[in-house]
């Protein structure tokens, strides 16, 4: 072992070695620090992916970038290249070069005069009549056209001009085109456009293709796709089915396309002749496109360790293995190891995608898992062992419905009761619930999200009548909410939930890992984990049977990676079923960072309790990885 080390350790060194007598002999002056002034209207980094010139890397273990003062000449002229595609024909772009004492290191300040931009006058669409298209078409289009006094520019005509032509082709008519073009007035600053639309022949799906096949059925990727032979032409649906198929882990790529053939090349060449020659457009002749899907396969295992640090749940483990073709049919096999301070212990899922098809076409999906699991929260300490199954089904519209039975089994070793009731609460548990949800989701990203909307409501009620022992029913609603305001992400969350007893059940029946708890990192800030609610002598956390928190974050860049948040947030918890008193209701806020990385934001959260009870700290500090909601 010391030999291997000693080695390592001596080709650690040669490649550090190798590495700087490398920059040594790299001679040239480099750029350490570069800056654009005066970018209103096009940003920063639509100005650098432009230029030849780079920008340091904010680490500083980066080597910097050279310096070509030729570059940099021309960069100039692409700069205002570029604000003439976005309409401004007036700007100018000058540098300035400050050099160190030894000459070898040059802070570059590019400034830029943006001048008056043109400004559009009018735009102007001809659409023809067509019987085969809905009657309000040519109006929906119209409403894509900038209006009167935007800011006009090369790249404003072409986002136009595609967004046209695709609403075209998700109507039909994909060979549809736009005859005329813009006039431009440099000394009035303003400019016109004129169109007339070609609606083309209406194109309908022929003979689908799939290929690149080897061990995943054929079915599995038709089930997916959302468009048949003999349907009209939809870019947007052949789009949906190449994610759809893209979805299901099983390619590393998937085109849906339609097939490339002599006959479609001579199509579109004589449309085009058609056009210039003037030549009546025919909206009513129908043509024939096969389509081809082109798939390549992955492997369909995989075996993933990882490791972290939290907070709250200290160090972290997990180790998990994935067979995402399970004897085929696309079924999915999940094999899952985890350790923390908080939980221990492994998990199986086997998720099946299309559930009972042939016989039921739906995308309904059904999905197993049974866990063994040692839970360790400051609340109590519990052997749970838990087996589920769920259906689920997209319902469209961005939401989801989901059902099915769970059965668990836990014994609590430790938990602490509350000194006023003189119970004995059961070590050894047997729950069967009914779990029923429903979901809404229109984020614009489930990692990073910048603008949509989310809803969440669960309902798991607890039966003898099916062998549980206790009679409850548990309530649960979350809903967020995330708002742009320029490049600064208002994230707003509000949660809460009830437990309602019935068939004699008390209120000391209730499982205490089945209770609602409040407080840490991705609760109310400032708090310790579980420790905002009632608790005992010693301080331990009872549990409540309502629970309600909200939170808000301004969330904004700071620099690169770097992203700061500002965040408030406030919640309660009480003993008491549907008891949202406002007197119960603790305040926090606080400041954090976040960086970006592969796997998610790192995140630091520092917050302050504004009404702390007695003998709770009046601050929390927090690491984790990934947002708070």
């Amino acid at each position: 072992m010391q030999l291997g080390s000693r080695l390592l350790f001596a080709l650690l060194l040669a490649v550090a070695f190798a590495s700087v007598s490398a920059a040594d002999e790299d001679e040239g002056p480099r750029i350490c620090k570069l800056s654009i002034e005066g970018d209103d209207a096009v940003p920063e980094a639509t100005l650098l992916e432009g230029i030849l010139t780079s920008k340091p890397d904010w680490r500083p273990w980066r080597e910097l970038p050279s310096f070509d003062p030729e570059d940099l000449q021309e960069d100039l002229e692409r700069i205002e290249a570029i604000y003439r595609d976005h309409g401004y024909y007036e700007a100018q772009a000058v540098s300035s070069l400050d050099w160190n004492d030894d000459h070898d290191r040059v802070e570059i300040v590019i400034e830029v005069s943006e001048g008056e931009p043109i400004r559009l006058e009018s735009w102007r669409l001809e659409t023809p009549d067509v019987p085969s298209l809905p009657t309000d078409y040519a109006e929906k289009l119209r409403a894509s056209l900038p209006t009167p006094g935007s800011v006009f520019g090369v790249d404003v005509y072409r986002k136009v001009r595609t967004t046209l032509l695709e609403q075209m082709g998700d109507l039909g008519h994909p060979a549809a085109s736009l005859a005329g073009g813009a006039d431009l007035d440099t000394d009035s600053r303003s400019a016109t456009v004129s169109w007339q639309l070609r609606v083309g022949p209406t194109v309908r799906l022929g003979a689908i293709t799939i290929s690149g096949l080897t061990d995943v059925e054929e079915d599995v990727v038709r089930r997916e796709l959302t468009v048949r032979a003999g349907d009209r032409y939809s870019g947007r649906q052949l789009k949906r089915s190449q994610r759809r198929v893209f979805a299901t882990g099983l390619f590393r790529s998937v085109a849906v396309q339609p097939r490339e053939t002599d006959a479609l090349k001579a199509g579109r060449v004589a449309e085009a002749v058609a056009i210039a020659e003037g030549v009546p457009d025919e909206p009513d002749v129908e043509v024939v496109w096969p389509l081809d899907v082109r798939v390549s396969e992955r492997s369909p295992r995989t075996f993933g360790v990882g490791v972290g640090y939290g907070t709250e749940d200290q160090f972290r483990a997990r180790v998990d293995w994935t067979h995402r073709n399970f004897l085929g049919n696309a079924r999915r096999l999940d094999v899952i190891g985890k350790y923390s301070a908080l939980q221990a212990g492994g998990e199986v899922i086997l998720r099946q995608p299309w559930f009972l098809y042939p016989w039921i076409e739906s995308q309904l999906a059904a999905e197993l898992r049974l866990s063994a699991i040692r839970e360790t929260p400051r609340a109590y300490a519990a052997n749970r062992f838990r087996e589920q199954l769920e259906f689920d089904r997209y319902l469209g519209s961005g939401f989801d419905l989901r059902f099915g039975q769970a059965f668990e089994w836990a014994d609590v070793t430790s938990q602490k009761v509350d000194p006023d009731l003189d119970v004995d609460l059961p070590e050894k548990v047997r729950l069967h619930t009914l779990p029923f949800g429903l979901r809404f989701s229109q984020l614009d990203d489930p990692i990073e999200p910048t603008l949509g909307g989310w809803l969440d409501f669960g309902v798991e009620p607890s039966l003898k009548a099916i062998g549980s022992e206790v009679d409850y029913v548990k309530l649960v609603a979350e809903a967020r909410g995330f708002v742009p305001i320029g490049p600064t992400v208002l994230a707003t969350r509000y949660r809460m939930g009830t437990l309602e007893r019935f068939g004699g059940a008390s209120a000391e029946d209730i499982p205490k890992f089945k209770r609602f708890y409040a407080g840490g990192s991705t609760s109310v800030r400032g708090f310790g984990y579980q420790k905002l609610g009632p608790r005992d002598d010693d301080g331990n956390p009872l549990g409540g049977l309502s629970w309600a928190e909200g939170a808000i974050e301004l969330r904004f860049p700071i620099w690169r990676q770097l992203s700061g948040v500002v965040f408030s947030d406030a919640g309660q918890v009480n003993l008491r079923a549907s008891d949202w008193s406002t007197h119960d209701i603790f305040y926090s806020s606080g400041a954090g960072l976040r960086l970006s990385t592969p796997v998610g934001p790192l995140r630091f959260d520092a917050a302050r309790i504004y009404n702390p009870p007695n003998g709770t700290k009046h601050y929390g500090f927090y690491v984790s990885v990934g947002h708070a909601f």
